[in-house]
Protein backbone atom coordinates (compact mmCIF):
# COMPACT_ATOMS: atom_id res chain seq x y z
CA UNK A 1 0.00 0.00 0.00
CA UNK A 2 2.90 2.43 0.98
CA UNK A 3 4.55 1.79 -2.35
CA UNK A 4 1.08 2.77 -4.33
CA UNK A 5 0.94 5.83 -2.32
CA UNK A 6 4.51 6.95 -3.09
CA UNK A 7 3.82 6.21 -6.78
CA UNK A 8 0.46 8.17 -6.92
CA UNK A 9 2.56 11.34 -5.43
CA UNK A 10 5.24 10.95 -7.38
CA UNK A 11 2.90 11.21 -10.51
CA UNK A 12 1.29 13.84 -8.78
CA UNK A 13 4.34 16.31 -8.23
CA UNK A 14 5.50 15.12 -11.73
CA UNK A 15 1.71 16.33 -13.20
CA UNK A 16 2.55 19.83 -11.00
CA UNK A 17 5.77 20.32 -12.15
CA UNK A 18 5.41 20.09 -15.92
CA UNK A 19 2.28 21.97 -15.69
CA UNK A 20 4.50 24.62 -14.02
CA UNK A 21 6.90 24.08 -16.67
CA UNK A 22 4.54 24.39 -19.72
CA UNK A 23 2.74 28.10 -17.99
CA UNK A 24 6.04 29.61 -17.60
CA UNK A 25 6.80 28.47 -21.36
CA UNK A 26 3.83 30.06 -22.90
CA UNK A 27 4.38 33.43 -20.69
CA UNK A 28 7.55 33.57 -21.86
CA UNK A 29 6.47 32.89 -25.06
CA UNK A 30 3.76 35.23 -24.99
CA UNK A 31 6.26 38.30 -23.61
CA UNK A 32 9.16 37.38 -26.68
CA UNK A 33 5.86 37.70 -29.20
CA UNK A 34 6.96 33.82 -30.49
CA UNK A 35 3.21 32.89 -29.93
CA UNK A 36 -0.20 35.76 -30.28
CA UNK A 37 -3.88 35.06 -29.36
CA UNK A 38 -6.54 36.27 -31.85
CA UNK A 39 -9.69 36.53 -30.12
CA UNK A 40 -11.59 38.43 -33.29
CA UNK A 41 -13.62 36.43 -35.17
CA UNK A 42 -11.96 37.54 -38.39
CA UNK A 43 -9.34 34.56 -38.13
CA UNK A 44 -10.23 30.98 -36.53
CA UNK A 45 -10.02 31.51 -32.86
CA UNK A 46 -6.91 30.64 -30.75
CA UNK A 47 -2.82 30.76 -30.64
CA UNK A 48 -1.04 31.32 -33.39
CA UNK A 49 3.03 30.91 -33.50
CA UNK A 50 6.06 32.74 -35.32
CA UNK A 51 7.24 30.72 -38.62
CA UNK A 52 10.72 31.86 -38.90
CA UNK A 53 11.65 33.28 -42.13
CA UNK A 54 10.24 36.23 -43.95
CA UNK A 55 12.46 38.71 -44.20
CA UNK A 56 12.36 37.94 -47.90
CA UNK A 57 8.83 38.66 -48.51
CA UNK A 58 5.45 36.94 -48.06
CA UNK A 59 3.61 34.65 -50.19
CA UNK A 60 0.09 34.94 -51.56
CA UNK A 61 -1.91 32.36 -48.33
CA UNK A 62 0.25 33.40 -45.90
CA UNK A 63 -1.04 34.09 -42.35
CA UNK A 64 0.62 37.06 -41.02
CA UNK A 65 0.54 39.60 -37.96
CA UNK A 66 0.13 43.17 -39.23
CA UNK A 67 1.04 46.28 -37.29
CA UNK A 68 -1.12 49.03 -38.73
CA UNK A 69 1.66 51.68 -38.20
CA UNK A 70 0.78 55.02 -37.08
CA UNK A 71 3.36 56.42 -39.64
CA UNK A 72 2.34 54.79 -42.41
CA UNK A 73 -1.31 54.75 -41.97
CA UNK A 74 -1.80 57.39 -39.34
CA UNK A 75 -5.61 58.07 -39.37
CA UNK A 76 -6.26 53.94 -40.26
CA UNK A 77 -4.73 53.18 -37.03
CA UNK A 78 -6.25 56.46 -34.80
CA UNK A 79 -9.45 55.16 -35.92
CA UNK A 80 -8.72 51.62 -35.54
CA UNK A 81 -7.43 52.16 -31.49
CA UNK A 82 -10.54 54.67 -30.39
CA UNK A 83 -13.08 52.08 -32.30
CA UNK A 84 -11.68 48.72 -30.53
CA UNK A 85 -10.72 47.17 -33.70
CA UNK A 86 -7.70 46.46 -32.62
CA UNK A 87 -6.26 45.50 -28.79
CA UNK A 88 -3.80 47.14 -26.42
CA UNK A 89 -2.07 46.69 -24.29
CA UNK A 90 1.42 47.38 -22.50
CA UNK A 91 3.10 44.14 -23.48
CA UNK A 92 2.33 44.34 -26.76
CA UNK A 93 4.77 44.12 -29.96
CA UNK A 94 3.03 46.32 -32.24
CA UNK A 95 4.25 49.83 -30.90
CA UNK A 96 3.41 53.31 -31.99
CA UNK A 97 5.81 56.09 -32.55
CA UNK A 98 3.37 58.96 -32.50
CA UNK A 99 0.87 58.03 -29.84
CA UNK A 100 3.35 55.23 -27.35
CA UNK A 101 0.10 52.86 -27.66
CA UNK A 102 1.14 49.06 -28.25
CA UNK A 103 -1.32 46.99 -30.07
CA UNK A 104 -1.79 43.40 -30.25
CA UNK A 105 -1.08 42.65 -34.50
CA UNK A 106 -3.59 42.04 -36.30
CA UNK A 107 -4.16 38.27 -37.88
CA UNK A 108 -4.66 38.59 -41.41
CA UNK A 109 -4.51 36.43 -44.69
CA UNK A 110 -2.15 37.38 -47.64
CA UNK A 111 -4.71 37.43 -50.90
CA UNK A 112 -2.13 39.72 -53.29
CA UNK A 113 1.42 40.56 -53.68
CA UNK A 114 3.60 42.30 -56.03
CA UNK A 115 2.43 41.94 -59.48
CA UNK A 116 -1.11 40.87 -58.83
CA UNK A 117 -3.82 43.68 -60.25
CA UNK A 118 -5.66 44.28 -57.80
CA UNK A 119 -9.44 46.06 -57.61
CA UNK A 120 -11.40 47.31 -54.31
CA UNK A 121 -14.48 48.52 -55.09
CA UNK A 122 -15.85 50.16 -52.32
CA UNK A 123 -19.30 49.17 -50.33
CA UNK A 124 -21.50 51.52 -52.91
CA UNK A 125 -19.97 48.75 -55.44
CA UNK A 126 -21.26 49.05 -59.29
CA UNK A 127 -17.57 50.38 -60.15
CA UNK A 128 -16.78 49.37 -63.62
CA UNK A 129 -19.96 47.39 -63.10
CA UNK A 130 -18.54 44.99 -60.62
CA UNK A 131 -20.41 44.93 -57.61
CA UNK A 132 -18.72 45.56 -54.30
CA UNK A 133 -15.64 43.75 -53.09
CA UNK A 134 -11.85 42.71 -53.45
CA UNK A 135 -10.71 41.49 -57.42
CA UNK A 136 -7.46 40.27 -57.31
CA UNK A 137 -6.42 39.28 -61.21
CA UNK A 138 -9.58 39.73 -62.20
CA UNK A 139 -11.29 37.15 -59.84
CA UNK A 140 -13.80 37.85 -57.08
CA UNK A 141 -12.84 37.09 -53.68
CA UNK A 142 -15.33 35.54 -52.03
CA UNK A 143 -16.70 37.27 -49.19
CA UNK A 144 -14.55 40.30 -49.60
CA UNK A 145 -17.45 42.68 -49.75
CA UNK A 146 -16.83 46.07 -47.73
CA UNK A 147 -19.60 47.31 -45.07
CA UNK A 148 -20.65 50.99 -45.43
CA UNK A 149 -20.91 51.14 -41.72
CA UNK A 150 -19.90 48.67 -38.49
CA UNK A 151 -22.10 46.92 -36.34
CA UNK A 152 -22.09 50.32 -33.94
CA UNK A 153 -23.44 51.99 -37.27
CA UNK A 154 -20.30 53.97 -37.29
CA UNK A 155 -18.96 55.04 -41.07
CA UNK A 156 -16.55 52.79 -42.63
CA UNK A 157 -13.54 53.90 -44.79
CA UNK A 158 -13.22 52.51 -48.41
CA UNK A 159 -9.82 52.15 -49.90
CA UNK A 160 -10.97 51.91 -53.83
CA UNK A 161 -7.77 51.36 -55.46
CA UNK A 162 -7.52 49.30 -59.57
CA UNK A 163 -3.51 48.45 -60.12
CA UNK A 164 -0.93 46.48 -59.89
CA UNK A 165 0.66 46.23 -56.26
CA UNK A 166 4.17 47.26 -56.51
CA UNK A 167 7.22 45.29 -54.57
CA UNK A 168 6.93 45.32 -50.91
CA UNK A 169 2.79 45.84 -51.29
CA UNK A 170 0.22 43.38 -49.93
CA UNK A 171 -3.25 42.73 -49.36
CA UNK A 172 -4.58 41.62 -46.40
CA UNK A 173 -7.81 39.81 -45.58
CA UNK A 174 -9.72 38.35 -42.69
CA UNK A 175 -11.55 34.89 -43.49
CA UNK A 176 -13.83 34.12 -40.97
CA UNK A 177 -16.07 37.31 -40.88
CA UNK A 178 -17.34 39.73 -42.67
CA UNK A 179 -16.79 41.96 -39.69
CA UNK A 180 -12.13 41.62 -40.35
CA UNK A 181 -10.59 45.31 -40.39
CA UNK A 182 -8.63 44.62 -43.22
CA UNK A 183 -7.52 45.75 -46.78
CA UNK A 184 -10.95 46.32 -47.43
CA UNK A 185 -10.48 49.27 -45.62
CA UNK A 186 -7.22 50.58 -45.92
CA UNK A 187 -6.13 49.22 -48.85
CA UNK A 188 -2.36 47.94 -49.22
CA UNK A 189 0.62 47.57 -46.66
CA UNK A 190 3.33 47.59 -46.87
CA UNK A 191 6.06 45.15 -45.95
CA UNK A 192 7.14 46.96 -42.27
CA UNK A 193 3.35 46.47 -41.11
CA UNK A 194 3.52 42.62 -41.95
CA UNK A 195 5.77 41.73 -38.80
CA UNK A 196 5.59 37.71 -38.96
CA UNK A 197 4.45 34.87 -40.70
CA UNK A 198 2.09 32.55 -38.33
CA UNK A 199 0.68 29.21 -38.10
CA UNK A 200 -2.33 28.27 -36.42
CA UNK A 201 -1.18 25.70 -32.92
Amino acid sequence: MGFIKFNARRALVGTIAASVILIAAADFALERHLIIPNRTASMPLGLYVRVPGHKDGFERGDIVGVCLSDVNHSAIATLAIRRGYVASFTAAPCEQVVTGDRLVPLIKRVVAVAGDEVEIVPAIGDVDGLAAGIYVNGQSLAGSAPRAVDRAGRVLPQAPIHRRLEIGEYLVLGESSSDSFDSRYFGPLPQADLVARLAKL
